[in-house]
């Protein structure tokens, strides 16, 4: 005799695909997290085990040297000092996650507001990051607790620079009734299937974005201003978007407006 938990009918709805008009899929590094100035905290927690100040700028510089590139800093600091001091380093900047100047220091403006609003419409989304495995892992835990969503951030960290090419040619279905429509990765679904018609990216690099496949939106952040203090070209605030989902109608399909939609130039 097999005894269930719940109605044998509820468990499978549990199982039964979820259709959903549109699931996003955002970058980390410099558009939900300020990844520079990430670099720069780690480099400064390392007074505390008594690293030395022009030793600190030195590794500053070499961080900063390497900047947009996903430089890989917990790999760097691993390899100068030992993963004994840069875990205990790690322990230490997680659990100030929650101290105001860390975050505001850490998060772009907007990415709270971005993450309420996405799950206030029961809009699925999930981190999709390009990295080293270790340096991307820590950031992703590290994300969590600046949102306050611990174990609640889904995510997938991928060898793949063209995030949207990704996207198509290892989610899109090509055959059978669901073709054109998207099988959403079960490590971002909870363990009950999605299936999407459409995605939209929110990346902070053109070249991750390639707006030949139509079925896939993409969304070009500039959240870090050059040396004048004016924003790149073409690029957008997390805070645009986030008025865009803010002012969809109860029920409205999300959509990305053209307006917002990231073209090649």
């Amino acid at each position: 005799m097999v005894l269930y938990d719940m109605a044998p009918t509820d468990l499978q709805h549990e199982r039964e695909p979820r259709e959903v008009e549109t699931f996003v899929a955002l970058d980390l590094d410099r558009t939900l997290l300020n990844s520079d100035a990430l670099g720069n905290v780690q480099c400064d927690i390392l007074a505390d085990f008594g690293i030395g100040q022009d030793e600190i700028d030195a590794h500053k510089a070499h961080i900063a040297a390497n900047k947009g590139n996903s430089f890989p800093v917990v790999n760097y600091l691993t390899d100068t000092y030992g993963s004994e001091l840069v875990t205990s380093l790690q322990e230490r900047l997680l659990a100030r996650a929650s101290e105001p100047a860390i975050r505001a220091a850490l998060l772009f403006e907007g990415v709270i507001e971005l993450l309420d609003a996405l799950e206030n419409k029961d809009v699925p989304y999930g981190v999709l990051t390009f990295g080293e495995q270790e340096n991307q892992s820590f950031k992703l835990r590290l994300f969590e607790l600046l949102t306050d969503r611990e174990g609640k951030i889904l995510s997938e960290i991928t060898s793949e620079n063209n995030k949207s090419d990704y996207i198509h040619h290892q989610w899109q279905n090509t055959s059978g009734v669901g073709s054109g429509t998207f099988a959403i990765p079960e490590h971002f679904t909870h363990d009950r299937p999605i299936t999407a018609h459409h995605v939209i990216l929110l990346d902070d690099k053109g070249s991750h974005l390639d707006t030949e496949h139509s079925d896939i939106g993409g969304m070009l952040v500039g959240n870090l201003p050059d040396e004048t203090g004016a924003y790149p070209e073409g690029t957008h605030r997390l805070g645009e978007f986030t008025d865009v989902v803010r002012q969809l109608a109860q029920g409205e399909p999300l959509r990305l407006p053209e307006e917002l939609r990231y073209q090649a130039a």
